[in-house]
């Protein structure tokens, strides 16, 4: 048996002509029931991502982007102790310039941090 209930959530905004503003989430909770080789076995979940950016047109041609991001998995056994909590965020930031009418040059840095 599965039990569950998500939500979906996507906005954005464009406060100036020049800069775009971007942010969601997603999130599911919930509990499944389910034979573990003969036992029964049941586990209460929540399932979750978060993440917000900004885009930043400079010039014509040129354009920068920040993101940020959470993402987290909690997961606890109902009949033992065992649980499974994670957690990943990140930050991305990326430059973008024309080169030509049809080439663009992009460089970046991304950083994650994960608790396991």
């Amino acid at each position: 048996m599965f039990r569950d209930t998500a939500g979906n959530l996507q906005v954005q905004g464009q406060p100036t002509d020049n800069l775009l503003l971007r942010g969601g989430g997603w999130r599911s909770a919930g509990r499944v029931y389910y034979d573990n080789y003969g036992s029964q076995g049941a586990e209460d979940f929540v399932t979750s991502s978060y993440s917000g950016s900004a885009q930043w047109q400079a010039a014509r041609g040129i354009d920068y982007r920040a993101t940020i991001n959470r993402a987290e998995d909690l997961i606890d056994q109902l009949r033992s102790p065992d649980y499974a909590h994670t957690r990943r965020d990140g930050l991305e930031l990326q430059g973008n310039w024309l080169v030509a009418d049809l080439h663009r040059l992009s460089a970046g840095a991304l950083l994650n941090d994960e608790y396991a």
